[in-house]
């Protein structure tokens, strides 16, 4: 379970149960209307243990990107973004590296369960997914 405390120009996601991560908080970029895109944002990881991460340059849809809150793997090392053209995709923690890409497009709201991802398709199919793919 995550709470979520939007404001004009951050999302704050709390999380309830998750084992190793307290909050996560993104700051979108601008957004520039001769291309319809955001510019890549940041986002702060705030664990359990008091340590926090820094992640820069991270890229979502405008408007699309995380108004369901940030989601996070068990493990605290993989985020994923969901996207509206770019598909579903996964992203470590460290470095901000690009793990994996779904075709999926204008999936929504992201459930994380052990090793498991269910989403919700632009067309309302549920789609299940492994957090390995």
């Amino acid at each position: 379970m995550k709470y979520i405390i939007k404001t004009e120009n951050k999302l704050e996601t709390y999380y309830v149960n998750h084992p190793l991560v307290l909050k996560s908080v993104f700051e979108p970029g601008s957004y520039d209307y001769k291309t319809d895109r955001d510019a890549p944002g940041r986002l702060r990881m705030v664990y359990k243990d008091g340590g926090e991460r820094q992640i820069s340059n991270v890229i979502t849809s405008p408007g699309y990107g995380f108004p369901y809150g940030v989601p996070i793997s068990d493990d605290g090392n993989v985020y994923y973004v969901p996207g509206w053209q770019n598909g579903l995709r996964a992203y470590r923690v460290d470095g901000n590296l690009l793990l994996w890409k779904s075709k999926i497009k204008h999936c929504r709201d992201i459930l994380v369960y052990q090793d498991t991802l269910l989403t919700i398709s632009g067309d309302n199919t549920l789609v299940k997914l492994s957090s390995k793919t």
